[in-house]
């Protein structure tokens, strides 16, 4: 049963131009960079306004380093309701003389509904976050609320990223070939139902190298998934370049945006990979792809909506095997991915 809504919102008036918009979404890092390219199609339009931008501490690396925040403001995350209430009164106070022309909150919860009420803005709007639209619609529907015309994705934030030269070295160090192309692995699920097995990735990297010798598997992440990327690592050989836990977000972002293809399990670096324009096929499992499923030419998904029990959301799967992941097949994976590759590589 879906949860009703009460979305609140304000378009803007004025015949001015907006100066100072500040935008809210601190909570669950693919979501945060869901908000890049709607942003940067604002800021291609509103050239001269400043953004700013409220976001955990732990995903702040990125937004730092985008150039189209003036400010990044960061909040903590706790179990603690007191932590957190604290976190956002400290947040508030370091914007106390700020003055912002909007407000968008596409997190939309009584934190940042306190953060936009105090800031009095002349216009202001919501995401809704309950909707089986997927997330691109709802983004789009809730910066358009504002009036400030027709919402569009743009990607070329992306090459605005500053490059990392450690990263290509990092890369060198742990077995890169330079001159082969990179292909982005990334089997980090959140939960067994959004999990492919590691037999299936060993024998799609074997089958890929053997008609495409001059490519590498690269694994990012963080020690969550360790152990099946030093066993994919073991079993591919030197075709797996195995990062895990070598770098930090941005670092990652870096080695994300050098990849030419992805293949990715439903996690925040495959969001990374397909909302930077890289052709990337993703393997959603339980996710609902009425909701989360990538868009463009340049993409390509599995789902489970074909099944009776499909797009559950479970963590755990209520049959003996995972159909909505057992269903995608080494040799479909390999055809999709051939097809995304043949248009970029």
């Amino acid at each position: 049963m879906m949860s009703k809504e009460s979305l609140y919102s304000k378009p803007w008036k004025s015949k001015k131009t907006p100066k100072k918009i500040l935008l809210i979404r601190y909570q669950a890092l693919g979501d945060v960079f869901f908000t890049f390219p709607y942003i940067s199609d604002l800021k291609s339009r509103y050239p001269e306004a400043s953004f700013d931008l409220i976001v955990r501490k732990q995903y702040s690396d990125l937004p730092f380093k985008m150039k189209m925040f003036r400010g990044v403001y960061t909040v903590k995350r706790s179990e603690s309701k007191w932590t957190r209430i604290l976190s956002f009164v400290k947040v508030r106070l370091k914007l106390l003389f700020k003055r912002y022309d909007i407000v968008i909150d596409l997190q939309r919860n009584h934190y940042s509904r306190f953060i936009r009420k105090t800031f009095f803005p002349k216009a202001f709007t919501e995401l809704e976050r309950f909707s089986p639209k997927l997330a691109s619609e709802r983004y789009k529907e809730a910066i358009e609320r504002l009036q400030l015309g027709t919402s569009q994705m743009d990607f070329s934030f992306a090459k605005d990223y500053p490059k990392d030269p450690n990263m290509i070295q990092l890369l060198l160090d742990n077995g890169w070939k330079k001159n082969n192309k990179l292909i982005l692995l990334n089997p980090a699920g959140a939960f067994v139902t959004r999990n492919w097995s590691i037999d299936n990735y060993v024998a799609l990297i074997e089958k890929w190298s053997n008609n495409n010798p001059n490519s590498q598997f690269v694994i990012l992440g963080i020690d969550r998934i360790k152990s099946k990327a030093e066993e994919i690592q073991r079993r591919g050989g030197e075709k797996v370049i195995n990062l895990v836990g070598k770098t930090n977000v941005s670092q990652a972002y870096s080695i994300v945006l050098m990849c030419d293809l992805t293949l990715t399990e439903d996690s925040g670096l495959g969001h990374f990979s397909w909302l930077s324009y890289i052709p990337t096929l993703t393997m959603l499992g339980s996710t609902r792809s009425d909701n989360s499923a990538p868009i463009g030419a340049h993409t390509y998904f599995f789902d489970s909506s074909n099944l009776e029990c499909g797009n559950c959301m479970l963590r755990e799967c209520i049959h003996d095997e995972i159909l909505c992941m057992e269903q995608i097949k080494v040799e479909d994976v390999y055809t999709e991915m051939q097809k995304l590759a043949e248009n970029e590589i």
